[in-house]
């Protein structure tokens, strides 16, 4: 009887479907986070250093294309498996200061009644009334809303870094490659500074570097 009672436990454990594996945002996240970031540390300093409008606002492109496929994602995953699919997201101390940050700026862009806007920022209220006949009904925070949007454009791009980072380097292994990244373009900035000494005048990319004639710049133009 009791061989028989195994028997049955043991087919009927058999029998059970298995429950469905976790899937986290995090695992996938890692090698395109990993190839991502490497080709930014690439770019980045090939693109003349990256002081270009044109390069710098690439830059920022890519890392916030990324935030927004890496937090679509996760919002799809809920949507798909809401019972199953857990959500990962790297760790960091100061995760609750940089998003009150982020709401803080954001909240500088949106109209808000002229009522809270004196109560919040009165010297604002003030200001704007100087420039305008009568103070309008909704107005943000803000004084230059412009200049504010490309500041969290800014800022966000470098939050969106700071965890491509931090899901790159997941891995010891990974780690390790990141540095042997750096060093290699390291060494590659001194051999190619150390080649433009030598050229008269010296050159990056072929572009004569009239800013820097006896200094080792290697692709920085704004050594």
């Amino acid at each position: 009887m009791a061989k028989d009672n195994k028997i049955l436990v043991s087919t009927l454990s058999l029998s059970e479907p298995s429950l469905p594996e976790q899937a986290t945002v995090g695992t996938r996240c890692n090698v395109p986070a990993l190839l991502t970031l490497a080709l930014l540390l690439i770019f980045a300093p090939l693109a003349f250093g990256g002081v270009h409008t044109w390069a710098y606002s690439l830059i920022q492109l890519v890392l916030l294309s990324f935030g927004l496929v890496v937090v679509g994602q996760q919002m799809w995953g809920l949507v798909r498996s809401p019972n199953t699919y857990r959500l990962e997201w790297p760790g960091h101390p100061l995760t609750p200061l940089i998003f009150g940050l982020i709401a803080w700026i954001s909240l500088q862009l949106v109209p808000l009644p002229g009522v809270v806007v004196q109560w919040l920022s009165p010297q604002a209220a003030a200001l704007r009334e100087l420039g305008t006949v009568g103070a309008p009904n909704y107005y943000p925070l803000s004084l230059y809303a412009f200049a504010t949007r490309l500041e969290l454009f800014r800022l966000l791009s470098y939050v969106a870094l700071l965890y491509l980072t931090l899901w790159a380097i997941r891995s010891p292994r990974n780690l390790i490659l990141v540095i042997l990244l750096i060093a290699g373009l390291g060494v590659f900035e001194i051999l190619y500074g150390a080649s433009q000494l030598f050229a008269r005048p010296p050159r990056i990319w072929g572009w004569k570097n009239i800013y820097a004639s006896s200094r080792l710049c290697g692709t920085f133009i704004n050594c």
